[in-house]
């Protein structure tokens, strides 16, 4: 419109009216306003809809105003974009107003132009539609004055994509006549397509029916009459498949009955009265009688009061039945007229029957009842009219894992499924039960009932169990990473002793596979250590094992060194709850959880990755969760868990599975877990050496101590002796045997082998040599050891050595028998013989005989050749000299012999001697002697003082003393007191001990004593002396025994220690002590002695025995050789000074590695609830 000025005159304006209306007349042309359809848009995603105005308007469309309306449960607009140039509003929720002029030059195009693009966001999964509906509001043309133009519409839909499975319903009843109606309901959003149904049981084969749907979506429903068969157990199964594709099946049991009565209730043998009798009704007239009569052999008929208002006609029973057998009549008529009825009987038997006697009996020796043992049964069951059977049944899941038709017998069974309870059931017909319960555990070898530790962190200690974990098919641990190659096997003959009552507290029992030899291919080839930064990955499989714990703890390092090492008491005293840390690593199916055990049980989760494990409160609940076990039946791996990499520091740790089995902790299987410090494999210098040739081991990185295994690469014959009575480092013995060679040669702990197989050495730096004296020629493994000031390993190398023949000595004697050295080590062998593998060289052969005086020859053995040397030996005796007072020298033949009394002249030639012994302050005294071949004669003096007017002192006291070497007999009277002299020298020749006649000598229950030794002891077995103490060992300890032995009055102490002991000794500035070792204080005390350096002896009284040690204030620590002594000469190699090294790298030595943790395991694997 023009507006007019008001200064217009009336005449213009009423010219301009007239133009005006001429120019108002209809505009030409036709148009449809319709929707591109949106057709299946998934749920949260959105489609385009395009509105288009298709037209042929002349004059064309200037302004259009409408309304568009959708159902937002179904979509919602979410943008829109005008094409045109109408205005669209911000709220596009429905409906939406779209309105306006156009902005385009000359109006709306003819043809098919798209006015508007609205994107729609689908809300449903269903097939859910909604129409997009239009309504024009306005529209006009581009004349002036604008003509109205008339648009027609057609609405479009938005439909989204169905992804919903079709509902069933089935409404037929679960008991029906023969002829029948399959009905039911399915519902389904977007629409049906085809449904059917099936009909089928074990008797008729499968029959299927097209359904068809009446109704429209969403519900739908069938009604389709068949025919079946009487039977009972059809499985009615209806599928249904919508138009979008989506299947779903809905099944249920029905049972086609006959027309009339059936399906009785109750029938057979029954233990309670039910509250009914009752029968199915099908195409009974109810409109007719219908009645029950019940009845017995003593009583009835009874009318039963009757309810007919469902399909089954019930009878109400009295509440006072008394057992016995019943009859039930009911009768009525069907809907044709015909009479119908129906009898059946049930017995009731209220009472359950009796077990007189059940015995079961496990047949592996070991008095538990286990799985994967032959269980032997015998039982017993009053008489019973009603007895249907006995059975071994799970009292969790209801399972009969055995059962017998028989009132009473025996029978054998096995079960192969432990921890469960289970009970002896006798049953009647009735299903009257009486019960025996026991708890079948899992197949273990080893049962320790011991009070000694408690309850620790809330887990009863009292009751432990282990399996045979050194046989892989009774329990395998794998892991993954650097493998160290154990020695190959034959066969490991296995010994079990001391079983029983092992200490007042402490009980252990196991089964016949404790002594079985096992072949080598039934235990473990490998154990492993893992390089800093690895993940850990693991594998663990017990057969039969469906319910373990598995757990990885950290060994406490610094408590197991001292153990190994003998402080702390040793491993004779081993505090079980040190062994591990608390913290520990506990995995599930599906998780890991990281957790700290607190004193009083209670745990806190540190962290996890994935299913976190149930802590139910404290460690011992936790354990017994179900959620927190796994099956180790099919195995578990932890690297297909999907779970974040566990990479512990380097240290020691325990992996271990655990079962909570009835009144016990189990452990089914365990593995040391060596994480290195360094990755470094470490060298040795050369890869060939000749027979008695040396070679250097070393690692490029430092290291605390280095410990290297020579051992030969062939097949051992294993022999385990495990003393079951100790639980420390010394129960088990281990001697590998290569052809036939007894193991001597001891490798490291007790762990021996055959001497020309293998030997250890250990050295306080990170390189060592090692010689091949004694070593057969062939190829070895060389295992490096690096251990780190805190205990843990280091470092692990594995490199092979060969080793070329070297030659021989023929060694003959007269007599023959005389024990062979070579450069002062006892070979073992014998005269005649011959000494192999000696290396190139000169050497120096002696040969000892009882009765005879050693000889020595030196001799040149040439490689590949033998050399010969021969003996005539002369027979010779002992002297046994004694005086009172002790301490004087003793003289043969009038030549000073370095030796004090008490003391034993020893190789004194057969034939008449004159002993004399002189001492300062007494006078001289002598004695003629008779020595005969291979005897000690005894003589004592009885010394007077110088100017004490007494005789001359001299001669035998005419008593006789017995000799011994490390260990002696006493002969002893009812009350202890001695009745003949004895001394005992310890092997070493420098410690002895005399007991004079008269001496009243108890054991530490006061009982006399019949023995005592005298050994002595180095390296890691000295107790430690105190950090900051000024006196230092000086090398020589000796263990007097047995432990509390008591003497009155005190008997003598005699230590001889050789020429360069002395010569060590700054006596100008320091002082040389005697000590004994104080086992409750843990302290080392000083003994009043007699230090002689003149006659090198040194000399106390001493009136019980312990460990006995030389210390200087300050002092000094004589060299320490780095080898063990092997049957052939050896290099021996000096290490630094210092504290010598451990006998055993704790938790680390390759070939003691699986034996510490066995024996962790037996005595004390509560390792995750142990105090750091």
């Amino acid at each position: 419109m023009v507006r007019l000025t008001a200064g217009l005159n009336k005449f213009l304006l009423l010219l301009l009216t007239l133009a005006l209306l001429s120019c108002t007349v209809s505009a030409a042309g036709a148009g449809t306003l319709h929707v591109i359809n949106a057709t299946g848009v998934a749920k949260d995603d959105t489609a385009i809809v395009s509105f288009v105005l298709s037209n042929d308007y002349n004059p064309k469309v200037g302004s259009l105003g409408l309304k568009i309306y959708y159902d937002s449960n179904v979509t919602t607009a979410v943008s829109a974009e005008p094409l045109t140039g109408f205005l669209l509003p911000a709220d596009l929720s429905s409906p939406i107003t779209v309105g306006g002029a156009l902005t385009l030059t000359g109006g709306l195009p003819n043809g098919d132009p798209a006015i508007v693009n609205i994107t729609f966001k689908s809300m449903k999964d269903d097939g859910s539609v909604t129409d997009i509906g239009l309504h024009i509001d306005s529209a006009r043309d581009m004349s002036l004055p604008p003509a109205l133009l008339t648009v027609s519409v057609i609405n479009g839909t938005f439909s989204t994509k169905d992804e919903v499975l079709p509902v069933i319903n089935i409404t037929t009843p679960v008991t029906v006549s023969p002829t029948f109606n399959i009905a039911g309901t399915i519902y389904d959003v977007g629409g049906m397509g085809t449904a059917q149904a099936t009909l089928k049981n074990t008797t008729h084969a499968a029959v299927t029916y097209d359904l068809t749907l009446n109704g429209l979506a969403p519900t739908y429903t069938f009604s389709e009459q068949v025919t079946w068969p009487i039977e009972d157990g059809v499985t009615l199964t209806v599928t249904a498949t919508d138009d979008a594709g989506n299947t779903n099946t809905s099944s249920q049991v029905i049972n086609v009955v006959d027309v009339g009565f059936s399906n009785p209730e109750p029938t057979g043998y029954i233990n309670a009265t039910p509250a009914q009798a009752q029968a199915f009704m099908s195409q009974i007239d109810k409109t007719e009688p219908i009645t029950m009569y019940l009845g017995s052999a003593t009583d009835g008929p009874t009318l039963l009061p009757l309810d007919t208002t469902t399909d089954y006609a019930k009878g109400n029973l009295p509440n006072d039945l008394v057992d016995g057998e019943y009859w039930v009549n009911v009768s009525g008529t069907d809907n044709f007229g015909t009479g119908r009825y129906l009898n059946w009987t049930f017995t009731l038997d209220t009472t359950a029957p009796v077990i007189n006697t059940f015995t079961i009996t496990d047949s592996d020796g070991d008095g538990y009842i286990e799985a994967g043992e032959n269980l032997h049964l015998a039982w017993n069951v009053a008489a019973d009219p009603n007895f249907d059977h006995v059975a071994l049944v799970d009292t969790v899941t209801g399972q009969e894992v055995w059962s017998s038709s028989s009132i009473s017998g025996t029978a054998t069974t096995l079960i192969l499924d432990g921890n469960r309870d289970l009970a002896f059931r006798a049953y009647d017909y009735a299903r009257n039960s009486d019960s025996r319960g026991f708890h079948l555990y899992y197949d273990y070898m080893i049962w320790m009932n011991s009070t000694k530790m408690g309850e620790i962190a809330g887990i009863d200690t009292t009751y432990t169990a282990m399996k045979d974990f050194s046989r892989t098919a009774v329990s395998s641990i794998t892991l993954y990473g650097c493998t160290v190659t154990l020695p190959t096997l034959n066969t490991l003959e296995r010994t079990v002793t001391n079983v029983g009552q092992v200490t007042p507290d402490t009980y252990v029992t196991v089964d016949v596979n404790a002594n079985r030899t096992l072949s080598g291919s039934e235990t473990y080839r490998n154990v492993w250590v893992l390089d800093p930064g690895v993940a850990l990955d693991f594998s663990v499989g017990v057969p039969h094992a469906h319910k373990a714990v598995l757990v990885l703890a950290e060994a406490n390092e610094s408590y197991i060194a001292d153990l190994i090492s003998g402080g702390s008491g040793g491993m004779h005293s081993v505090n079980y709850t040190e062994l591990i840390k608390r913290t520990a690593y506990i995995f599930i199916e599906g998780g890991w959880t990281k957790v700290t055990v607190a004193d009083d049980g209670t745990l806190s989760m540190d962290a996890q990755s994935g299913t976190p494990i149930t802590n139910a409160g404290n460690i011992s609940a936790t354990l017994r969760h179900p959620a927190n076990q796994v099956d180790l039946h099919t195995g578990y791996r932890l690297s297909t868990q999907g779970l974040t990499a566990i990479t512990p520091a380097s240290g020691d740790y325990v992996l271990a599975a655990i079962a909570m089995d009835g009144d016990r902790m189990g452990l089914l299987g365990a593995m040391p877990v060596m994480y290195l410090e360094s990755g470094d494999l470490g060298s040795i210098s050369n890869t060939t050496v000749v027979q008695g040739g040396t070679f250097t081991a070393q690692f490029t990185t430092p290291c605390e101590h280095l410990g290297v295994i020579l051992l030969r690469d062939v097949t051992y014959n294993g022999t385990a002796l495990i003393d079951a009575a100790k639980l420390d480092k010394e129960s088990l013995h281990l001697n590998l045997t290569y052809n036939g060679i007894p193991a001597t040669q001891k490798l490291i702990g007790n762990v021996y082998v055959s001497p020309s197989s293998g030997k250890y050495v250990v050295a306080n730096t990170s390189q060592a040599t090692v010689s091949t004296s004694g070593l057969d020629a062939g190829t070895y493994r060389v295992y490096m050891v690096g251990q780190s000031a805190n205990g843990t390993m280091q470092a692990y190398g594995q490199h092979t050595l060969q080793i070329t023949p070297g030659g021989s000595i023929t060694v003959t004697s007269v007599p023959a028998g005389a024990a062979i050295s070579l450069d002062g080590a006892d070979t073992g062998m014998v005269t005649n013989g011959t000494l192999n593998c000696v290396p190139a060289g000169n050497h120096n052969v002696t040969v000892t005989l009882a009765g005879y005086a050693p000889a020595s020859s030196q001799v040149t053995v040439v490689a590949g050749q033998t050399a010969a040397v021969h003996f005539a030996l002369t027979p010779v005796g002992s002297i046994s000299v004694t005086s009172v007072p002790t301490g004087a020298a003793i003289y043969l033949d009038g030549t000073s012999t370095g030796v004090v009394t008490d003391g034993t002249l020893n190789n004194v030639p057969v034939g008449n001697h004159t002993v004399m012994v002189t001492r300062s302050g007494y006078n001289s005294a002598s004695s003629q002697v008779t020595v005969v071949a291979n005897q000690t004669v005894a003589v004592h003096f009885t010394l007077s003082p110088t100017g004490g007017g007494g005789g001359g002192g001299g001669g035998s006291s005419g008593s006789s003393t017995s000799t011994y070497t490390s260990t002696g007999t006493l002969l002893t009277g009812s009350s202890g007191t001695v009745l003949k002299s004895v001394i005992v020298s310890a092997d070493d020749n420098v410690g002895s001990l005399f007991v004079p006649i008269g001496t009243k000598a108890l054991d530490a229950n006061g009982n006399p004593l019949t023995t005592i030794s005298i050994d002595p002891i180095t390296g890691s077995v000295v107790p430690a002396v105190p950090t900051g103490a000024v006196f230092k060992f000086a090398g020589y300890a000796y263990e007097a025994g047995p432990a509390g032995a008591t003497f009155e009055p005190g008997i003598t102490l005699t230590l001889t220690p050789p020429d360069d002991f002395w010569n060590s000794l700054d006596l100008t500035n320091n002082q040389l002590t005697l000590m004994w070792y104080n086992q409750e204080s843990g302290l080392w005390e000083e003994v009043q002695a007699t230090i002689s350096p003149g006659s090198k002896t040194v000399t106390a009284t001493v009136t019980h025995f312990s460990t006995y040690a030389l210390f200087t204030e300050p002092g000094t620590t004589p060299v320490t050789p780095t080898e063990t002594a092997t049957t052939v000469p050896t290099t021996t190699t000096t290490t630094p000074t210092g504290e010598p090294p451990a006998e055993g790298l704790p938790m680390t030595t390759i070939v003691f590695a699986i034996v510490i943790i066995a024996i962790i395991a037996a005595a004390g694997y509560y390792f995750f609830v142990m105090k750091k």
